[in-house]
């Protein structure tokens, strides 16, 4: 894996469906999928989508774990991850947290910067000074992480 994103697939004729990845090939950034003979590519996408959709599911529950030791007081919310279209994340007023999927492409400290950014919304709903300065204390290099999301995914 290269910053979370997978770098080579490589196909496997079996019977079962699913993917596979080992030590080895996860260094490499390489995961092997296992489909029947002769696989349609609409059902290698949505393999692969959901492979994508677990990852970053795992990555970002952690990432949400270690990013509340910030915020006292602040309960878990709830995660949901989705293909977004105009976004990173989301936090809603009831309290669930939405995630692009695409982030998990991200290297960690732009997920950091993303989840901690959503995480403030908790203190602050608008994008105001209140807000960058709780991000400020949590993060003091979000806008260094920020400009290398963009970068790298934009």
């Amino acid at each position: 894996m290269v910053g979370g994103l997978l770098t080579s697939l490589v196909y496997l004729s079996e019977k079962r469906v699913g993917f596979r990845t080992d030590a080895h090939r996860a260094r490499s950034g390489k995961a092997c999928a296992l489909l029947p003979d002769d696989p349609e590519p609409e059902r290698v996408k949505a393999l692969l989508h959901r492979w994508y959709l677990d990852r970053a599911r795992a990555a970002f529950s952690e990432v949400l774990d270690a990013s509340l030791l910030h915020f006292k007081g602040v309960e878990r919310p709830r995660l949901i991850v989705r293909a977004m279209q105009s976004r990173w994340g989301s936090l809603s007023r009831a309290g669930t947290m939405t995630l692009n999927v695409n982030l998990v492409r991200a290297p960690r400290p732009c997920i950091e910067y993303v989840v901690a950014h959503e995480l403030c919304h908790t203190r602050h709903r608008d994008h105001d000074a209140r807000f960058f300065k709780v991000l400020g204390q949590v993060m003091p290099d979000w806008e260094q992480r920020k400009q290398r999301l963009e970068a790298a995914l934009l």
